[in-house]
């Protein structure tokens, strides 16, 4: 069941609650309809006040564990929003070992920032791309610095 259908709403506290529903919809079409029932039916049964709601395709791949991989270690790309002085950072986890700037020393911790996947990473959220930094705003043309970091990890 590819379609999901979020609702998060929030009682007196202002914590929001979010509820999953796995729907059962093949289409576009029938999962927007569908979605509204949802919403009416929750919105008839709950006091909460909606947020937001989100509909979803997922798409789930059949997956195998690397070896040697760790998403504790994370890539980050340092610059500015595009026309400001506003910093911004990008981060990935478990970045390749060929994007590095060197195999050793201070260049192992950091990207090599000609390399062309890592430019086309940080062009998703440049102006007019596929994608844009929190509130709508997009990054300027190139990144200025780039570090390789290890994050805390929950996961065993």
């Amino acid at each position: 069941m590819p379609w999901v259908y979020t609702i998060s709403c929030v009682g007196s506290n202002g914590k929001p609650k979010n509820l999953n529903y796995q729907m059962t919809a093949s289409d576009y079409a029938t999962a927007a309809t569908d979605a509204a029932t949802i919403l009416a039916a929750f919105q008839a049964v709950s006091a909460a006040n909606v947020a937001k709601t989100r509909l979803s395709y997922v798409t789930e791949y059949p997956v195998s564990l690397p070896s040697g991989v760790d998403t504790a270690i994370v890539a980050t790309l340092s610059g500015k929003i595009l026309s400001t002085q506003k910093p911004v950072v990008v981060s990935w986890p478990a970045p390749k070992d060929a994007l590095r700037l060197g195999t050793e020393g201070d260049e192992y911790n950091e990207l090599d920032l000609s390399d062309t996947d890592v430019e086309a990473y940080w062009d998703l959220f440049n102006s007019g791309a596929e994608c844009t930094i929190s509130d709508g705003e997009h990054t300027a043309v190139s990144p200025r610095a780039s570090q390789i970091i290890s994050k805390s990890s929950r996961n065993p």
